[in-house]
């Protein structure tokens, strides 16, 4: 078992205590969590730099990586540009991961809405998007 990069023996050795006196340290409950905030100072600036230096790298490929997604919205394989177009929805918040409200207004009058509800009762899809009196027709309702 190392701790912090040392044995038990190793730290014993260099705080003068005997190696068993280490190991019983270790077992205490309060071990884990003075383990973890040693391993937090020793750790943190090399963390931070290494964000720091993959949030620039990120950065600087940004362009690139969007004129690819870009590129493939136009590819010929109709799967490769529909996931293309999906993630640069996604990035601009169009997508399932965050959505913003696209409000367009229809004007549609008597006639259309009749042919489209017609058209809805007679699809698969009526049973799932329709309560069952719409599916049948309404009896009072133009048609």
């Amino acid at each position: 078992m190392e701790i912090l990069g040392q044995t038990p023996r190793e730290i014993a050795v260099e705080i003068g205590l005997q190696p068993d006196t280490i190991r019983e340290l270790i077992r205490l409950p309060q071990y884990s969590t003075v383990r973890e905030r040693a391993l937090d100072r020793v750790y943190a600036p090399v963390d931070a730099e290494i964000r720091r230096r993959v949030g620039e790298t990120l950065e600087r490929l940004a362009p690139d990586a969007a004129q690819v997604l870009a590129d493939l919205i136009h590819s010929p394989d109709e799967v490769t540009a529909r996931i293309a177009a999906t993630a640069v929805l996604d990035r601009v918040g169009h997508g399932p991961i965050r959505r913003r409200a696209v409000r367009q207004r229809h004007e549609l009058d008597a006639v259309t809405v009749a042919l489209l509800t017609e058209a809805l009762r007679e699809s698969n899809m009526a049973k799932q998007l329709m309560t069952p009196e719409l599916v049948e027709g309404d009896s009072g309702g133009a048609s």
